[in-house]
């Protein structure tokens, strides 16, 4: 188990993946639980764009003269959960809200994600490059909040991706 922790601040941890992974063959799954919600945050709001946990996936290699694309499944704030939309940061981010409000929160909640299928519902295509990173974040920078999450159980299940 990871516990990760933030006041006022944001933090990111990611671990490249090798081999490179196939979305269209498999899922991701994780365990996950936040203590509360980000007082005022709101994934839409660029200035109020914090979460208790995001977990996300890289798809494509970073370079000078390329930008990979990234899926966010958050753990977010005023969001509607599942609601999937194109980041205010970037075009090359999408979002997916998976759990929001403070119902579920000190719960464990167990997931399992088709990457292809929330690529395309973001991006509307297909994805066309490998996933080459997965990592967690919490966010609080924003608000100027603090919160607590952990992560248990970060997994790639081959099959059934597509």
């Amino acid at each position: 188990m990871l516990r990760l922790e933030a006041d006022a601040s944001a933090l990111q941890l990611y671990r490249v993946v090798e081999p490179k992974l196939d979305p269209l063959s498999g899922r991701l799954a994780w365990r996950w639980r936040v203590e509360g919600m980000v007082p005022g945050a709101d994934l839409t709001d660029p200035e109020r764009d914090d979460a208790s946990m995001r977990v996300f996936v890289v798809f494509g290699e970073p370079g000078l003269m390329t930008r990979p694309r990234t899926l966010f499944y958050s753990w977010g704030g005023a969001d509607p959960e599942s609601r999937a939309f194109l980041s205010h940061v970037s075009d090359r981010i999408g979002v997916v809200v998976l759990r929001a409000g403070p119902e579920m929160a000190g719960r464990w909640i167990s997931e399992a994600r088709n990457l292809s299928a929330d690529f395309r519902g973001v991006f509307g295509e297909e994805p066309s490059e490998p996933v080459t990173a997965v990592g967690i974040m919490i966010d609080t920078d924003q608000t100027g909040a603090s919160a607590a999450s952990e992560l248990a159980e970060l997994l790639w299940l081959p099959g059934g991706g597509s």
